[in-house]
């Protein structure tokens, strides 16, 4: 239980948060094999988590996908993952390697791999979890 005095264990926790790096991604600015850096997490940062949340699903000929990487058009995180394709919320799976916190500051490149026709309609938001010890 809280007890509202400064220094107690119920007050010193309250600053642990989860941070978010997060990419709008759009039909019309964001198809083939586009690769942008998302943010940079800081060393240390554990890996928690990766989904989209689309408002509108890509509808490319084939593939509607993405990848994470530590470098441009990289898949060291995720590869392949289809979130772009449905709308809503939709996990990423990070790969077991992710899980190992960066010694130092670390780039964060989302990559698109949507394959046959260019996408016409697609737009939502991809999102990356990270807390910092």
């Amino acid at each position: 239980m809280a007890t509202g005095t400064l220094g107690t264990a119920a007050r010193d926790y309250h600053t642990k948060q989860t941070t978010y790096l997060s990419y709008n991604i759009n039909f019309a600015t964001f198809s083939g094999t586009t690769s942008v850096k998302m943010g940079t997490v800081p060393a240390n940062a554990a890996l928690l988590r990766a989904f989209t949340n689309m408002s509108v699903a890509f509808n490319a000929g084939t593939n509607n996908q993405i990848s994470l990487g530590t470098a441009s058009s990289g898949t060291q995180l995720a590869s392949a993952a289809n979130g772009p394709a449905t709308v809503g919320t939709t996990s990423v799976t990070l790969t077991a390697g992710s899980a190992q916190a960066p010694t130092a500051d670390q780039d964060i490149w989302l990559t698109a791999a949507f394959t046959g026709a260019a996408p016409t309609t697609g737009n939502g938001y991809v999102y990356l979890e990270y807390a910092t010890p």
